[in-house]
């Protein structure tokens, strides 16, 4: 197992740590009394509920930290219980009539699942458990192994959409359009001209990166990068969510530049 911690665990962890934190907040404002959802009952089993979850939380940081054997059913585990909290709370602003919370608690459950997948992917990498077939242990999230390059070219075609760095790029721009067509659809949002050709365009990227284009997966990268920029300055603090989409592709699609350009050398010789 590579027990050295990449950018996306020590993301992971910073996650973690601002949960226990938001966690402890919670807690500490229901013990003084505080009424979060008006009603006693649904206080209380929030109260339970957020300490279970500090609890499995501060577990989980301690051991992906020392990045013990078992930390991928540990993920499963802690991924899993912070759907059935995001679901409770969902549940909990519904029946309290907080309406404005309800769409960010979908679009954190969205992201939690998104970021469940991959991580949960990249921790199998590490321990190079990447199904049947064998795969060099992954150097980190933004560096790259000639061993590993080697594997990517000479594969280039055969890999699986859990292997190939170019087609997880192009999931991650995929399942970005998907989550807000769903979004949208789901709120209720006025559609625009702008929000429809933006979608067009970022499927049209993903199906140009999926088919291996260096140029594109950068130019995708930074429109990306300005997209997200953009949404943080009007939405404030819940654009800022938007950033792990960045982390999600450029981990990813600076990789699978990586190969383009590798495997671009390697024809023309």
């Amino acid at each position: 197992m590579n027990k050295k911690k990449s950018t996306f665990i020590w993301f992971i962890l910073v996650l973690l740590g601002l949960n226990i934190l938001i966690d402890l907040l919670g807690i500490s404002g229901l013990m003084r009394g505080a009424d979060f959802y008006g009603n006693v009952l649904t206080n209380v089993a929030a109260g339970v509920v957020h300490t279970i979850d500090l609890i499995i939380s501060g577990f989980y940081l301690y051991k992906l930290v020392k990045m013990v054997e078992k930390i991928l059913i540990w993920t499963n585990i802690v991924f899993g219980y912070s759907v059935l909290v995001i679901v409770f709370d969902t549940l909990a602003n519904f029946f309290a009539g907080h309406n404005g919370y309800i769409s960010f608690n979908i679009f954190e459950l969205m992201l939690i699942l998104i970021v469940w997948i991959f991580f949960h992917k990249h921790l199998k990498g590490r321990f190079n458990q990447v199904g049947s077939e064998q795969s060099p242990i992954k150097s980190g999230t933004f560096k790259m192994s000639q061993e590993e390059k080697e594997f990517q070219i000479k594969n280039y075609n055969s890999l699986s959409v859990w292997k190939s760095y170019r087609k997880q790029s192009a999931m991650v721009i995929f399942l970005s359009v998907i989550i807000t067509v769903g979004y949208v659809a789901l709120l209720k949002t006025p559609i625009t001209l702008f929000l429809v050709v933006s979608l067009i365009i970022y499927f049209i990227l993903g199906v140009v990166i999926y088919r291996g284009n260096k140029i594109f997966i950068i130019l995708t990268g930074i429109l990306l990068t300005l997209d997200k920029i953009v949404i943080m300055f009007v939405a404030g603090w819940f654009g800022l969510t938007g950033f792990i989409w960045l982390l999600a592709y450029w981990s990813l699609g600076y990789k699978a530049y990586l190969v383009e350009v590798a495997r671009n050398s390697v024809q023309k010789q």
